[in-house]
């Protein structure tokens, strides 16, 4: 008998075979063999701090109190009706002194970038700004305060531009959950404004430049390559970067671009001269090597080429410019800006630019009007002339 105690003492919870999520456990009561009657749920409404519903257990009672199986068993799917129909259904007191587990900030950013499929673009953009400074903090305590002071100390090394894109980021991080998820909480980043910018690239290009760069990197020809597609498509850094030959169609002159801010592709047309020089530079390459490789066929990184080519248009460009003039230094961006550039002076529809750059907005393309042979210089100076002649 005092063998069968012991094992009673030392007898873990029993799953039970014919109900789902019960349990007993054999106990001594007043030295008399007895049983204890459990049962689990998942709490949707009490998540952990994975986002996930924590795991429940509640005591029914004992049997030499009534209870069995078929008992547990009811008020498991009691509990959980109750659960599913919204109300409380907190059986278990949890204990005052009880340290409350918290819902931290990357559980809702990581389920942000889940559910909506975020590019890579964006979710680095949240690892290298924003997670070391709000990922391990309680979703529910984070103050308007805290995100102001962390974009007004952003503002003083980063561009305006760049610190709303960190905004927009934490903003659209606590609406998922406040919509999706149904967390009881206003977002704290409601009401805080927008910096305003005036740093819109000015600088381009002239084909003169154009041409003393392209001959400067001729023998480079990784970092020529970059340029020459940058400035016959129009596309991002990273994305000539990410080009592979199976992305050419030679025999048409297009290549298909990856946006890595909308995760889409789009296409872009080649020039004559580029069409050539890529039929022989790519004749020995496999369908999936790179376009721009550096080191041995290793696929480039916006380092390696920054690198190389800043030393080259800060001589050549940039010589008697601040460091911080944004609007006027050559930077590899402005290889961008110079094809939508040259597209409006010569004349090319503001639509069609806008589908060659890959636009979402028309707003984004309108500031190359200007350039537009119509801008209507012609038309103010023809003004008035029938009448006052």
């Amino acid at each position: 008998m005092s063998k069968k105690l012991n094992s009673i003492k030392k007898n873990p919870k029993i799953k039970s075979k014919k109900f789902t999520g019960v349990y007993y456990q054999n106990i001594l009561t007043n030295g008399r063999i007895d049983k204890n009657f459990f049962f689990t749920f998942k709490d949707k409404n009490d998540l952990n701090q994975n986002g996930q519903p924590k795991l429940k257990w509640v005591k029914v009672g004992k049997e030499s109190n009534g209870i069995n199986l078929e008992i547990t068993n009811r008020e498991r799917n009691s509990q959980i009706s109750k659960m599913n129909s919204g109300k409380d259904i907190t059986l278990v007191a949890n204990k005052k002194n009880k340290k409350k587990e918290l819902l931290k900030f990357q559980i809702l950013a990581e389920r942000y970038f889940l559910d909506k499929q975020i590019t890579k673009y964006r979710v680095n953009r949240y690892n290298n700004h924003i997670k070391g400074i709000f990922g391990h903090l309680d979703a529910l305590t984070i103050t308007k305060k805290q995100i102001k002071d962390f974009l007004n100390n952003y503002a003083v090394v980063n561009e305006p531009a760049t610190v709303n894109a960190i905004r927009e980021i934490i903003t659209a991080i606590f609406n998922h959950s406040i919509k999706e998820y149904d967390l009881v909480i206003s977002n704290p980043c409601t009401g805080i404004p927008r910096l305003k910018t005036d740093n819109e690239r000015e600088r381009y290009l002239s084909s003169e430049e154009i041409k003393l760069l392209l001959d400067i990197l001729m023998d480079n020809k990784p970092i020529w390559l970059t340029v020459k597609l940058s400035l016959s498509t129009g596309a991002r850094i990273m994305s000539i970067i990410d080009l592979q030959k199976k992305d050419l169609n030679l025999n048409v002159g297009t290549v298909t671009i990856k946006n890595f801010k909308t995760g889409s592709t789009y296409k872009g047309f080649l020039q004559t001269d580029l069409i050539e020089f890529l039929k022989e530079y790519t004749s020995k390459m496999k369908m999936n090597d790179y376009l721009v490789s550096i080191n041995c066929g290793e696929k480039a990184t916006f380092k390696n080429i920054q690198w190389r080519i800043k030393p080259i248009l800060d001589k050549l460009f940039n010589t008697e410019l601040d460091a911080n003039d944004r609007k006027n230094r050559v930077v590899i961006h402005t290889f961008r800006h110079t094809f939508a550039s040259h597209l409006a002076i010569n004349g090319t529809p503001i639509f069609t630019i806008q589908k060659l750059m890959d636009h979402s907005k028309i707003e984004q393309t309108l500031r190359y009007a200007k350039l537009a042979p119509d801008s209507g210089k012609d038309d103010v100076e023809k003004l008035y002339l029938r009448k006052y002649s």
